[in-house]
């Protein structure tokens, strides 16, 4: 599987994520100037995260429920 990330200023990650595998998803956005913040946590259950360019401080908020 392959995640990509691209922000509009031009900084990208492609995230290769071998089936049936654990892949740290934080050491992947930070290999290339990407940053997880703002994280919303409610019943023990993930509910959104931020991610950030550290390029262009660039961000947006990603829903999970």
């Amino acid at each position: 599987m392959k995640i990509s990330i691209k922000c509009d200023c031009g900084n990208e990650v492609k995230i290769l994520a071998p089936l049936s595998k654990y892949t740290q998803f934080r050491d992947y956005l930070s290999s290339q100037k990407f940053y997880i913040g703002n994280v919303k946590i409610e019943d023990s259950n993930l509910k959104e995260f931020t991610i950030q360019c550290n390029v262009c401080k660039s961000w947006i908020v990603l829903g999970v429920d």
